[in-house]
């Protein structure tokens, strides 16, 4: 009986795992000699990487895929890297793909044949040793719902992740929208973006859009009728299972909107499973577009002002998520001194909107405080842009994030003649040097790590580590309160540690846990 009992949980158990791959896998579309044909797509350089992509969704994918084959293996690598950091076992990894297809069943009847197809061009490029986790074109999809599990995190302590747009109004009182997209890995995507060209050969509409090697989706992007949308991730107690990534209504609608209305209504009509803040421009005005799995507010904008990471109609005043983002996080420190620096400044247009995306003091502050999460600019960026709606110039930052020149597209004249052309730029951020900018953000990804070093059994290791972090200067609380800890738990000075934690807490640290360890530790006897 017991070998019968123990057979059948064999088998049942098989049938589910099965049944998982099934469900999670992404059946291909059948594709014909017309679906390849058009003008061939290249890749050039001109001050920034420009990917001009032509011909059918499919066609754009495979020649997308061929021309970022190498960064695409770079980014699968990293993927995986983190996957097997956090789930060494291969047992665990199994459970959580299996628990994945089964959980994600059905996301791919949410997405657009168009963007299956480009995910399947981009699929052909993909590298063979990661086909254990997935097929191509499976990984493909699964990478888009990755980016909308990360965007869950965005505004935490966990990684550098955030979001902000300054909305204003220039001397003729036109609408600038200026952004910074703060998400990254290990500075992957800061290094490693490109400015995508859409060219499709049906009656779909041309669009550049700011992304990483095989996105299908949209972060940042702009269309050939001066349609112009942007995400900063947000979050609410609503809840979906599945739904269409965020990505992908924005290419919806950069691909099929003319209107402001227009955009709107797609971006309304779609099912989300995250929450997100979309910022949508056009030439017949600007709206903020708040949406959640289950609801929708449209907040026509008709004066300067500012999105960050939490949600602002009064329909989710008591939205516990929502509160807890404004209360614990750093959204409204930065929402807070985007505002102090519209009601101060007398500058308008594309220079308001670099000032405010480039400024590095905190809400009230009355210096720089570099690195600091509480600032606009935190140099977390992978990226930075600027849409004039007016003159239809899209001004996107050479980078790292917003510390470079912003180089200006003429989009008229770029769509007409299917190749980018530059029109203005505006220089690189004198508050910091590319050296320096480097030496903090990797000294900061550095400090996250030793932080986790047990003490006392690591003091000899955290002692040349810190030798190494202190010579560079950078008044940082994650620095005083590392260097706290040690003379704490190696040198047993606990005068001296408390000094630099009440220094620490002295540079206001954005998030709430962080202030009250630090409380915690000053109460230390």
């Amino acid at each position: 009986m017991k070998i019968k009992v123990f057979s059948s949980l064999i088998l049942l158990t098989l049938c589910f795992y099965l049944m998982g791959l099934h469900l999670g896998t992404v059946v291909p579309y059948d594709i014909s000699d017309e679906d390849l044909s058009g003008q061939a797509s290249e890749k050039i350089e001109l001050e920034h990487e420009h990917l001009l992509l032509h011909g059918s969704s499919y066609k754009r994918g495979l020649e997308f895929g061929k021309l970022t084959k190498d960064r695409l293996l770079d980014q699968e690598l990293l993927m995986t890297g983190y996957l097997n950091k956090f789930i060494p076992s291969k047992l665990g990894q199994e459970l959580l793909f299996f628990g994945s297809m089964l959980w994600f069943q059905g996301l791919d009847t949410f997405i657009e044949k168009e963007s299956l197809l480009e995910m399947q061009g981009v699929a052909k490029s993909t590298h063979p040793r990661f086909d254990s986790y997935g097929a191509p074109l499976t990984r493909q999809l699964a990478y888009h719902g990755i980016h909308e599990v990360g965007q869950m995190f965005v505004d935490s302590d966990r990684g550098d992740m955030g979001c902000f747009s300054a909305i204003v109004k220039d001397k003729n009182d036109s609408f600038v929208i200026g952004r910074n997209f703060d998400f990254d890995i290990d500075s992957f995507f800061r290094k490693n973006f490109y400015l995508k060209w859409s060219f499709p050969n049906d009656d779909s509409i041309s669009y550049v859009s700011v992304i990483w090697a095989g996105m299908v989706g949209v972060v940042t992007g702009v269309n050939a009728k001066g349609v112009y949308v942007a995400i900063n991730a947000a979050g609410s107690e609503d809840f979906a299972r599945v739904g269409t990534p965020t990505t992908l209504i924005i290419k919806n609608v950069l691909a099929k909107a003319s209107t402001l209305d227009e955009a709107i209504e797609i971006i309304k009509e779609k099912k989300s499973f995250i929450t997100e803040v979309f910022v949508v421009g056009s030439h017949q005005g600007v709206a903020v577009v708040e949406k959640t799995p289950k609801r929708s507010n449209v907040r026509y904008i008709k004066s300067n002002s500012i999105v960050s990471n939490h949600l602002l109609a009064k329909v989710f005043n008591d939205d516990t998520v929502n509160k807890y983002r404004k209360s614990e996080l750093t959204t409204k420190h930065r929402y807070d001194r985007g505002v102090e620096i519209l009601n101060n400044s007398k500058l308008k247009g594309v220079d308001l909107a670099i000032s405010v995306l480039r400024d590095k003091k905190l809400f009230k502050g009355s210096r720089k405080q570099l690195g600091h999460r509480g600032a606009i600019d935190s140099l977390i960026a992978s990226h930075s842009t600027i849409y004039d709606e007016a003159k239809n110039v899209f001004f996107v930052n050479s980078g790292p994030g917003a510390q470079g020149k912003f180089i200006g597209y003429d989009l008229v004249k770029s769509f007409k003649n299917k190749r980018p052309v530059v029109v203005s730029e505006y220089p690189k951020d004198n508050d910091i040097t590319l050296s320096r900018y480097w030496d903090i953000v990797n000294t900061l990804e550095e400090v996250s790590s030793y932080k986790k070093l047990s003490l006392p059994e690591n003091c000899d290791l955290l002692d040349k580590k810190l030798e190494s972090v202190l010579k560079f200067n950078i008044s940082h609380h994650d620095i005083m309160e590392l260097h706290g800890n040690f003379l704490f738990s190696c040198k047993g000075n606990l005068n001296a540690a408390k000094e630099l934690w009440q220094s620490a807490l002295n540079e206001k640290p954005p998030f709430k846990p962080v202030v009250d360890r630090l409380k915690g530790k000053l109460n230390e006897k």
